[in-house]
């Protein structure tokens, strides 16, 4: 669970200790974005399931 608030914190990290810009960090938002797309798609699934119940 700790792992998934790593990658906002390194992308954090970057543009504000370091002065990166959006094109620095995009693997960190890449990783959100992902892990955001899988739990959505999973919480539509099994709420579906529990209304056609």
């Amino acid at each position: 669970m700790v792992i998934r608030f790593a990658w906002g914190y390194d992308g954090f990290a970057e543009l504000v200790r370091h002065g990166a810009g959006l094109p620095d960090i995009l693997s960190q938002l890449g990783v959100l974005a992902a892990y955001a797309a899988v739990l959505l798609t999973l919480g539509i699934w099994r709420l579906r399931r529990a209304l056609i119940r």
